[in-house]
Formats: C-alpha cells, structure tokens, sequence
C-alpha cells in the first residue's frame, strides 16, 4: 500500500532537527564563502528552492554579496 505523501506547502515543513542541524552547518560553509551559487546548490540539495521564502532569500543575499564584494574591492584599491 502506498502512503500518500502531503506536498510540502512552507520550507518549515522540509525539515527534521537532525536535517535542521545539518542545513545550518552546510549554509554557514556556503555564506562565508561569499557564493551565491554555493547557496543556491544547498537549497537545490534540500528542495526548498521553489519556496518564495528560499527566493526572497536569494534576491537579497545577492543583492548583499555584490554590494559586500563592491565594498571589499573599493577597500582592497584604497587602503595602503
């Protein structure tokens, strides 16, 4: 008999503690890196990446990485 299985409706309802704990640790990896392709990798793992929550997300965190990799450079080139 097979079971039926209830389509995840928020990205909450993808997760146990154990896999909770384990996303955290991967995405702490992914962000210091500063990648957003490493970040979009890890929801693509997880399949979460069609939330609109993990596509906000994504919008502002590479909105945030360009204006953060902008700001190392200008410090890179100004600071003797």
């Amino acid at each position: 008999m097979q079971k039926d299985r209830k389509k995840p409706t928020s990205v909450s309802d993808c997760f146990t503690p154990e896999l909770t704990r384990q996303f955290k640790v991967e995405m702490d990896a992914a962000l210091k890196k500063i990648d957003i392709n490493l970040v979009k990798e890890l929801l693509e793992k997880y399949h979460i990446s069609n939330f609109q929550d993990s596509i906000d997300f994504i919008e502002a965190l590479d909105y945030c990485f360009m204006v953060g990799k902008k700001n190392i450079w200008a410090l890179k080139y100004t600071v003797k």
